[in-house]
């Protein structure tokens, strides 16, 4: 009989005896249970659920639920690519990238919000694209859904350019001396127009 081997887990037993410990350790593991007085054991653990591996996931969704460089405001999620491109690439990164669309502003606190995360993320930008776009047959303004703007914040005189300006940009960039471009109007501008990023918009 091998005594050097078995004394180790009569010690620990006497030990888990005396003391009146819920559990003890063996072989470097918590061997969970009790030992009652009369030296036998009771394994009082209940089967425990496991842990749900999407639960620390749904609490981030909970807390943030855009994510990584997205930011929240009301029920949408903001994207600004700080990469300066045309409207076609700016909406084709917003669709392919981001899985979204250039943003469709509709009130006046939305337009600020824009602005204000565009400043904030594009600031080498003077402008950013959102989702409007001139339409020759209907002679007028849309969104990229075709829907008509209720809120529009055009620079004084603008837009001016219609089919020979189709795409729409906001300025971000103050400038003292041109109040007709200060930040938060919009401008009709050239579809390949420079200086311009994305803003992308999508629901969370």
């Amino acid at each position: 009989m091998k005594i050097a081997g078995v004394l180790p887990v009569i010690f620990l037993v006497l030990c888990a005896i005396e003391c009146n410990v819920s559990a003890f350790w063996f072989r470097g593991k918590p061997f969970p249970g009790k030992i009652q007085n009369d030296g036998s054991f009771f394994n009082d653990v209940r089967d425990e659920p496991e842990e749900d591996p999407g639960i620390l996931e749904n609490i981030e969704k909970a807390v943030d639920p855009c994510g990584d460089v997205w930011t929240k405001f009301e029920e949408y999620c903001y994207h600004v690519g700080a990469k300066i491109m045309t409207e076609e690439q700016a909406q084709q990164y917003c669709d392919q990238e981001m899985d979204a669309n250039l943003a469709k502003i509709n009130s006046k606190e939305e337009n600020n919000f824009v602005l204000d995360v565009a400043k904030r993320h594009a600031p080498s930008a003077k402008k950013v694209w959102i989702g409007m776009k001139w339409e020759n047959k209907s002679r007028n303004y849309y969104w990229y859904d075709n829907s008509v703007p209720t809120f529009t914040n055009w620079a004084p005189g603008e837009p001016n350019g219609k089919v020979k300006e189709p795409c729409v940009a906001m300025y971000i960039e103050q400038y003292e001396m041109l109040p007709v471009m200060a930040a938060g109007y919009w401008n009709d501008e050239v579809c390949d127009a420079p200086h311009t990023a994305a803003v992308c918009k999508r629901l969370y």
